[in-house]
């Protein structure tokens, strides 16, 4: 058991802005760039149909929040404004290191799968985590610079439909899940839930992230770094959110956002709120 167990259905394909992975036996797995690699859209091969088929999991999708937040610290905040593009982080630099593996990996044959598909997936994508609320104070402290930073809200186009949104929330859980030892042998209908379960599953004290996660391409290294360009059919942005301790002048924030070619973005700032341990919009601001 390894990766060519799970990782042959998607064979990366550039195709201009987006990348599509296809399948080609019988069956073709589309997935779009900078999408979740599941939920997967089967279209049958063209000698048999051009109908596309719909793939149903069995189990209840997560609510997705209309609005996601991508926290930031100071000086990567304006430059990504600038530049409109996302750091697209690596999954061996992932502060989690069940990421990717969430299954109990007491079998030998599990751990090598699951440790060989994660540094084989890494050499070809990257994640770009965001988090579905902004007023939690642990997560300005930990991801945006102890509140010097700031966080930019984007607005999700079709949340609520699992087939068109390229953006997936993760589940949260108490223990490992259990990977099935005939995966090999599993249809497509059985093995796609247990690789959206790898792929979207973290343990249960991450779950004040609440994060919601996009996959990209990692490709044209810059400085060891990979990028993704902002794509208003996965995200847009609608505000720029200043912690409570920034001191970036709100001019430099509009004349980032003039630069990158924003319009209708909303500036606000942070405030410790006055009731409860959490963070509100400061009103006087």
């Amino acid at each position: 058991m390894y990766l060519p167990y799970i990782w042959p259905f998607w064979r990366f394909e550039p195709l201009g802005n987006q990348q599509l992975t296809r399948y080609q036996q019988g069956l073709g797995v589309r997935i779009p760039l900078l999408g979740p690699l599941v939920p997967l859209v089967l279209e049958q091969d063209n000698r048999r149909s051009a109908e596309p088929q719909r793939i149903c999991y069995g189990r209840i999708d997560r609510e997705m929040p209309t609005r996601v937040y991508k926290f930031l610290e100071k000086p990567f905040a304006l430059k990504t404004l600038y530049e409109r593009r996302f750091k697209i982080s690596k999954l061996e630099e992932l502060n989690d290191p069940f990421d990717l593996m969430p299954f109990d990996m007491s079998h030998p044959a599990v751990q090598q799968a699951m440790t060989g598909t994660r540094r084989d997936l890494g050499k070809k994508v990257g994640l770009i985590c965001f988090s579905a609320k902004c007023t939690d104070p642990v997560i300005w402290a930990h991801y945006s610079g102890k509140h010097t930073g700031m966080c930019l809200g984007f607005d999700v186009p079709d949340p609520d439909d699992p087939q068109q949104r390229r953006i997936e929330r993760v589940q949260y859980v108490d223990e490992s899940l259990q990977f099935p030892l005939d995966f090999k042998v599993l249809d497509v209908d059985g093995q796609n839930p247990i690789i959206k379960d790898m792929l979207y599953t973290k343990f249960k004290h991450w779950a004040y992230e609440e994060e919601v996660r996009l996959w990209a391409f990692v490709t044209d290294e810059e400085d060891g770094m990979c990028y993704a360009d902002f794509d208003h059919s996965v995200t847009k942005l609608a505000e720029v959110i200043v912690g409570a301790g920034c001191t970036t002048p709100k001019k430099a924030i509009e004349r980032a956002l003039e630069i990158g070619g924003f319009t209708d973005v909303t500036i606000r700032k942070m405030r410790p709120a006055s009731k409860g341990f959490s963070m509100e919009y400061d009103q006087n601001w």
